[in-house]
């Protein structure tokens, strides 16, 4: 727990985007219900549910009167999120995705420290089940002058280093609203994946001040159902178009710092995607497996191999053998691999013949 003495009230409102996940909605709002800091407005924009959630978020309003439920056509994230910060009436606003949930002292701390140090944004951690996640910066309250010296250049990804930057979620953050809303505004909507990017490392960069934690208080459901998780056979087709629209987005607004580092966010969807196919084809057999060939072979992901460097990046080592299997032609020809234990033995075959 962490405890602070009494600051100042001030209304914070929590936007909750709710698409069909009337299984998890509960024990999310419930979290928020138990917070320590209760001068809270808690939005509930339903995304166009059909499974029962819009029905929920409507009887979980009647518990608490500063629950209040928008409900609206099917937009994604990104349209609902920019409905959240209409509808917002508070100075500061943050975002909880309506699977996960948040321990009870989260908003006591943040605020505190906000409030104290009068920042625009405030970062944290995530929690995991085997583990937690904090920002790759330092924790500190950071000004313009040292946004600029030393966190702009590595706010997605430090490429000297090769460290994480600043966590790419807008979760464990709280912001001034009009920050954040200025940069969901001009943001399309069209973006379906890894739109957070976008509108959060945007708003950073034009934060006045931001202050880093390392407390972890928000916890993150590994739902196998989530955009990142579950199968999509466009995912790569979808990956592509959202990067080439944030890369846009960074030009259009004049944060050429950032696209560097972006290229190196753009590889880890590729691989995301790869291990998803990968992890398929053990159950559906070679086409997934030449599909995830067909990939590392592309046009987009040899480009993005020649930007970066893979053999610096902190990789699972089980990752970067089954990459490197990808890109030899010969064994896919033969179409010798069949399991896992195949495929470290052609990595370390071709690496002993390498050697010679």
């Amino acid at each position: 727990m962490h405890e602070k003495g009494k600051i100042m009230a001030e209304l914070l409102s929590v936007v909750i985007p709710v698409y069909n996940n009337r299984e998890y909605l509960g024990q999310c709002v419930e979290s928020i219900l138990r917070q320590q800091y209760k001068d809270l407005e808690i939005l509930l924009i339903d995304d166009g549910s059909w499974d029962g959630s819009e029905l929920l978020c409507d009887e979980l309003s009647l518990i608490d009167q500063r629950i209040r439920v928008i409900h609206k056509s099917n937009g994604g994230a990104v349209s609902a999120r920019k409905c959240g910060c209409q509808e917002a009436s508070a100075e500061y606003i943050t975002f909880v995705d309506s699977d996960d949930w948040i321990n009870e002292d989260m908003y006591a701390y943040l605020m505190h420290e906000l409030i104290e140090n009068q920042v625009d944004i405030i970062t944290s951690g995530f929690l995991y089940t085997n583990g937690e996640s904090c920002d790759g910066v330092a924790e500190g309250v950071y000004f313009r002058p040292e946004l600029e010296k030393t966190i702009f250049s590595s706010m997605i990804y430090n490429v000297q280093e090769h460290t994480s930057g600043i966590i790419g979620s807008v979760c464990n953050k709280i912001f001034r609203k009009e920050l954040i809303q200025n940069s969901l505004e001009g943001m399309d909507e069209s973006v379906k994946q890894w739109e957070d990017i976008a509108y959060l490392y945007l708003t950073c960069y034009h934060a006045s001040s931001i202050q880093v934690t390392h407390h972890c208080f928000y916890h993150y459901r590994e739902n196998k159902k989530s955009v990142t998780k579950r199968y999509d056979p466009l995912y790569f087709e979808k990956t592509e178009y959202s990067f080439s629209v944030i890369k846009k987005y960074f030009r259009q607004n004049q944060a050429n710092i950032l696209l560097n580092q972006l290229v190196y966010e753009e590889f880890w969807a590729f691989v995301n995607g790869l291990q998803i196919e990968l992890n398929r084809s053990f159950v559906v057999g070679m086409s997934s497996k030449q599909k995830c060939y067909d990939i590392v072979h592309s046009d987009v992901y040899q480009r993005l191999l020649s930007q970066i460097d893979l053999q610096r990046m902190h990789i699972d080592e089980n990752i970067k053998k089954e990459l490197f299997y990808l890109g030899q032609d010969q064994y896919w020809k033969a179409r010798k691999v069949r399991s896992i234990h195949d495929i470290k033995k052609i990595y370390w075959s071709l690496r002993d013949r390498g050697r010679k």
